[in-house]
């Protein structure tokens, strides 16, 4: 009977454990939806639950009769948690008395502490109810591995499964379900029991000065240590929750081992922290071999979940698991004498939390801030070190040689083998051996800087600049795309009063909204992004100057839910992909309702999606969108980069020329080749409804982030279905259907642009077959959009190059008189300009000025003596002008330069031959231009009248 009473408290403490972390978890998501995901309430989920499971275990001697309720309670204030959200939100919105970062901080420490605190109470009193059952020997360390190890599993069970099968809400509710029956079995099993003799006050756990201080700074490397792990498994794996809960899961596994090597081996606290030290000198060493490893096998898992989740536990459990037993087994290496089992076990707890706090003060504060990856490593090798060396009080020289030479191995490590640019390539590298390789050959350098949990870097590469934050980086800082997207989303807002750009980033699309509105404001939730804005002025118009521009630091959630309402002509969402964090929440028909809420009558809503969204995300977007507003219109910024347009009224492009009225924005997008008037040809379709795939995709919710678990599959990650819909969608009509009545709508510029924008693919070819078949003129349209192009480009940077090109469209056109003028102008910048002697040359020839004509090729052939064509023109020059002796050596010259002569080379040739009364050789090369090209009735014409004059000689 007893041993099956310890089987079911064994299986009853590993449900509460299973219990007990999901809370920190789902309690982080459920507040992170009321109040957003800043780092204040990450930073009060962890810190309340710290303290408050480190004051709980204090305490929780004091309660060895009451672990029944306390289980029940803990399910009990869970329930109420979730009935009563919105009553809570209610409160903070309108009802709670502070406001700011310090008020949300309180918000959430006053919800959460009670609950920290019960769950606080569970290790110790398991422990001591299974000391009660007769087990005497390390049963500290038996609790610790059993309570941790459902721990461990639900950090796994809850990202991978409950939440993508349940949601938030109902996944609480199934344990907190789990707490109750724990609860319940707990009062039936001892309900019959007597009360536990409740000890006196014992004191505190006899342990040496050394011995408490090694515990206090192992704690603080272990809580640092987890952080830092967390922001390598985001910079190499990706910022995103599964990449969390796989940390999470293993530093609980950390946790279970050592508490089973302690009992198994009987490791003394040195012994702990000598293998953590070298746990994470291996972290150091390990990294680039394993993530390499990684990019060659990652291709092979990625349209399967489950062997994509296990790379990625795998790679991270070779990089984090030995120095996590090994901080995992410092408590239970201490906890000698049990026979005060939850007294002794809940100081240690407290003890070690405290610290923990510590921990993550220390490297939100000092540590992430001033110390690159490398050296955030050596300072929490260097800080377990010195703990090394306080346990060892009877053997400190062995202590310090050892910490001396793991020192020694440290500083080779990161001096040598650490490569601090790997994890500035952004996480998508490593999905591929050779865009691995390929990122770090031209990695040039990083400028980065970190601040309280956020990386913000400037990489460069091959020259260009890249925008990285937390492992995500983006397309170069000098790329157009982004001021682009708040150009062509300002053309089509309905008024231009006040806008709000959701997501700063590098600040290049909210800078261009900001310069079409009267006021603008802009909302970014990284402090560290805001504060090194100033570095990326020469890529943003320098946004920080614009009066008309307000910057908040902030969540979206949080602005749009305490921000009057209604206020926006246009709301535009910027943020990262949906796969990040809480991006996703900016998807959701909860985030939609403020929008709405946020919006003038008839405001404009803009967000974007790109290959990475997927064919099943794109309709859980469209989907979602479709139950907030009536019309979505879609644009492409690339060929597989789009904008919704959603709005309760029609889609209209209102501002058509807003952007080429703007002289900065005008000359900068022109810099690379876009046409600021042409912005709004960029729109594909004002029914975007059309293209959803699947009428039963989910919805996407804040309780339910269907998107952010669609998009984490791993099966999906291109646009191939949805791009097929589009490509049956793009119609003459629905392209039209925007542009406001009388205004100009001119299909040769929107095929031009679409190339310009999408080059070669399907769905510019679309674009154009479509317009082509409806647009009989549509040639002389596109020539005409070419030659606009052209004028602009010499209009804007009047350069030997842009002259030339103008002078090859004019001459293509035929339009000789103003081709020459361009090329003289290319010929005054630059006398030696590739072909421009040659196509001047021409202009003048089809002018009938031969002079300048023999002038200009014999110009072009002393720049460039292998130009068999130019020397062929000058024989031709020279037949015009009758000048026959002369051409004949240029004939020759041009003969011996090439073997395949185009037809009017014999036909001059011949002309020439027939002048100076050669007739037979006259006849032969007549005869072979008219092989060449026997439609030519000028050649035939001649030859007949050579056959004709030979045969009256004879």
């Amino acid at each position: 009977m007893a041993v099956i009473r310890t089987a079911l408290l064994l299986l009853l403490m590993l449900a509460s454990g299973l219990a007990g972390i999901s809370y920190e978890i789902l309690y982080g998501r459920l507040f992170g939806n009321m109040i957003g995901d800043q780092f204040v309430v990450s930073a009060a989920v962890l810190i309340t639950f710290l303290l408050g499971i480190g004051i709980g275990a204090l305490f929780a001697w004091r309660l060895l009769r009451w672990l029944w309720l306390i289980e029940g309670a803990i399910g009990a204030i869970a329930l109420l948690l979730v009935a009563g959200r919105d009553a809570i939100e209610y409160l903070l919105y309108h009802g709670w008395p502070m406001a700011g970062i310090g008020g949300s901080l309180l918000f959430c420490c006053t919800f959460l502490l009670l609950p920290a605190l019960l769950i606080g109470c569970s290790v110790p009193l398991f422990a001591h109810l299974l000391q009660r059952e007769g087990m005497r020997e390390r049963i500290f360390s038996i609790v610790y591995a059993t309570y941790n190890l459902g721990a461990a599993a639900t950090a796994l069970l809850i990202e991978f499964w409950l939440l993508r099968r349940f949601g938030i809400g109902t996944t609480i509710i199934l344990f907190a379900g789990v707490n109750l029956t724990v609860g319940l079995l707990l009062f039936l099993l001892y309900r019959d029991e007597p009360p536990p003799e409740q000890p006196a006050s014992i004191g505190w756990v006899e342990l040496t000065g050394g011995e408490w201080l090694a515990l206090l700074l192992a704690s603080i490397a272990s809580a640092a240590f987890q952080l830092w792990a967390i922001k390598i498994a985001e910079m190499v794996l990706g910022p995103f929750r599964d990449s969390f809960a796989i940390v999470l899961a293993i530093v609980l596994t950390g946790l279970v081992l050592g508490a089973a090597a302690v009992r198994l081996w009987r490791w003394r606290l040195t012994t702990v922290l000598a293998l953590a030290a070298a746990g994470m000198i291996a972290s150091g060493l390990l990294l680039q071999p394993v993530m390499t490893g990684y990019a060659w096998i990652y291709h092979l898992t990625i349209d399967h979940l489950a062997a994509n989740t296990l790379l990625k536990i795998t790679a991270l459990t070779l990089l984090l698991l030995l120095p996590a037993t090994a901080f995992g087994a410092t408590i239970p290496a201490l906890l000698r004498d049990e026979e005060h089992l939850a007294h002794d076990s809940g100081q240690l707890l407290f003890a070690s939390a405290l610290a923990n706090s510590a921990g993550f003060l220390l490297m939100t504060l000092l540590l992430h801030r001033a110390l690159a990856y490398g050296g955030q490593l050596l300072a929490l090798i260097a800080l377990t070190l010195i703990a090394l060396i306080a346990a060892a009080d009877g053997r400190r020289l062995r202590a310090i040689l050892t910490a001396g030479v793991l020192a020694c191995c440290a500083l080779l490590v990161v001096g040598r083998w650490w490569n601090e640019n790997l994890l500035y390539i952004g996480h998508t590298s490593f999905e591929d051996r050779d865009d691995l390789a390929w990122n770090l050959d031209r990695f040039d350098f990083a400028d980065a800087w970190r601040g309280f949990q956020d990386v913000f870097s400037i990489s460069w590469m091959d020259g260009d600049p890249y925008f990285f934050i937390n492992g995500y980086i983006s397309i170069p800082l000098n790329n157009p795309s982004e001021k682009v997207v708040g150009a062509v989303s300002s053309i089509f807002a309905p008024r231009l009063d006040q806008a709000l750009v959701l997501g700063l980033g590098s600040g290049a699309t909210a800078s261009a909204v900001g310069r079409f509105f009267g006021h603008t404001d802009v909302v970014e939730i990284n402090p560290v992004v805001r504060a090194n804005l100033f570095r990326m002025r020469r890529w943003n118009y320098d946004i920080e100057q614009n009066p008309r521009v307000a910057i908040h630091v902030d969540d979206a959630i949080h602005f749009m839910r305490i921000a009057p309402a209604p206020r926006y002509d246009l709301i535009l969402n910027t943020v990262t992909t949906p796969l990040y964090f809480s991006s996703s929440k900016l998807y959701s028909s909860d985030f939609f309702r403020d929008v709405k809420r946020n919006l003038k009558p008839n405001g404009l809503y803009v967000t974007w999606m790109d290959s990475r969204i997927g064919n099943r995300g794109a309709d859980i977007i469209l989907r979602t969108l479709q139950g907030s507003f009536r019309h979505c219109a879609l644009l492409y910024i690339k060929s597989a980069y789009f904008l919704l347009l959603a709005s309760d009224a029609p889609i209209r492009a209102f501002h058509p020329d807003l952007a080429a009225q703007d002289p900065l924005v005008r000359r900068d997008l022109w810099r690379h080749r876009i046409n600021a008037a042409w912005l709004q040809y960029q729109l594909l379709t004002t029914d975007a409804w059309r293209l959803i795939g699947d009428r039963r995709a989910p919805r996407n919710t804040l309780d339910h982030p269907a998107l952010e678990f669609a998009m984490s599959g791993g099966r999906e990650h291109d646009l191939s279905r949805f791009r097929k819909r589009l490509y049956h969608a793009i119609r003459h009509h629905a392209m039209r259907a925007a542009a406001l009545p009388g205004a100009v709508w001119d299909p040769g510029a929107a095929v031009v642009h679409a190339h310009r924008m999408l080059h070669d693919s399907t769905i510019y070819h679309r674009v154009r077959d479509t317009l082509a078949a409806e647009e009989p003129r549509l040639v002389a349209r596109w020539n005409h959009a070419l030659l606009v192009q052209d004028r602009m480009a010499v209009a804007f940077a009047p350069t030997a190059e842009h002259f030339y090109r103008l002078g090859k469209r004019l001459l293509d056109l035929r339009r000789y008189g103003k081709a020459a003028e361009a090329f003289r102008h290319t010929l005054q910048l630059d006398e030696r300009y590739h072909n421009a002697h040659f196509n001047l040359a021409a202009c003048n020839e089809a002018k009938h000025r031969l002079e300048a004509a023999l002038r200009h090729y014999r110009r072009e052939v002393e720049l460039e003596p292998e130009d068999a064509e130019a020397v062929y023109r000058v024989a031709r020059v020279l037949v015009k002008m009758k000048r026959m002796k002369q051409a004949a050596d240029w004939f020759a010259r041009a003969e011996a330069m090439r073997r395949k002569q185009p037809p009017s080379f014999y036909y001059y040739r011949g002309l020439m031959e027939a002048a100076s009364g050669a007739r037979t050789q006259a006849i032969a090369d007549l005869t072979r231009a008219l092989g060449i090209n026997e439609a030519d009735r000028d050649i035939l014409d001649l030859l007949l009248r050579l056959k004709r004059e030979q045969a009256a000689a004879r």
